[in-house]
C-alpha cells in the first residue's frame, strides 16, 4: 500500500545494528535506501544496490553469488527494483525490522545486482572524466549479463566518443542483433543503427 519514503529512509540502521548484536550474525550484506554511506560507516555488512542511493563515490563491486545475511529494504524488492533480487525475494524472510526492512538468510545468485552496480559505476566514471575506468565496468558488466543489449550500446557509445570505431561498431552491431526478434527494444535498435551509420 505505501512505498519509497512513506516505508524507508534508512530510519532503522540502529535496529539493524541491535539485531546483528542480538543475533551474532556473522556474513552480512545490506541494501540501504537512501544512506549507504552511513549504513557501511556503522553496520559490519557488504553493501548491495538499492535504487535510491546517493554516494559521492563509485560503489564497491558486489559479487555474482552470495551467502550469509541479508537485510534488503522494501525499497529494493519488488515493485521498486524489479528483477534485481528475485532470487532472495522469491525465499521466505526470516524477520522484518522496523517495518522497512526484510532479513534473508542463506546462498544467493545476485547477477543482477553485481551488473547493476558495474553499470552505475560505469556511468559515475564516465561523468567524472574517467573514460577508461567506465568502460572496464562497462566489460564487467558484460561479463555477466552478455545478452542485455543496452550495455553493449552504452559501451558502443563510450569507444565511439574515445575515437575506437572499430570496437564501437562491433558492440553497436551486437546491440542489433540482440534486439533484431524484439518488438519491445525496437527503439533501442534504431538507436544502435543510427551510430552504425554515423562512424567512421
Amino acid at each position: 500500500m505505501l512505498s519509497d519514503s512513506n516505508v524507508d529512509w534508512g530510519q532503522n540502521l540502529k535496529q539493524i545494528r541491535a539485531y546483528i548484536a542480538a543475533h551474532h550474525t556473522g556474513e552480512c550484506w545490506i541494501a540501504a535506501n537512501g544512506t549507504p554511506d552511513l549504513a557501511a560507516a556503522t553496520l559490519p555488512c557488504h553493501l548491495l544496490p538499492t535504487p535510491y542511493q546517493w554516494m559521492g563515490h563509485a560503489m564497491e563491486d558486489v559479487p555474482a553469488k552470495i551467502d550469509g545475511t541479508v537485510f534488503l529494504s522494501t525499497e529494493a524488492l519488488p515493485p521498486e527494483f524489479p528483477g534485481v533480487y528475485d532470487s532472495i525475494a522469491n525465499t521466505k524472510p526470516t524477520d522484518l525490522i522496523g517495518g522497512a526492512t526484510f532479513v534473508y538468510n542463506g546462498d544467493f545468485d545476485v547477477t543482477p545486482a553485481a551488473v547493476y552496480v558495474h553499470t552505475s559505476n560505469s556511468t559515475f566514471f564516465y561523468q567524472h572524466n574517467r573514460p577508461a575506468d567506465a568502460i572496464a565496468e562497462m566489460r564487467d558488466s558484460i561479463a555477466l549479463a552478455p545478452d542485455d543489449p543496452r550495455s553493449h550500446f552504452v559501451l558502443g557509445m563510450y569507444l565511439a566518443a574515445g575515437g575506437q570505431a572499430v570496437e564501437a561498431r562491433e558492440e553497436f552491431s551486437r546491440c542489433v542483433e540482440l534486439t533484431a526478434n524484439d518488438a519491445s527494444q525496437s527503439d533501442l535498435r534504431a538507436l544502435a543503427e543510427q551510430q552504425l551509420q554515423k562512424l567512421p
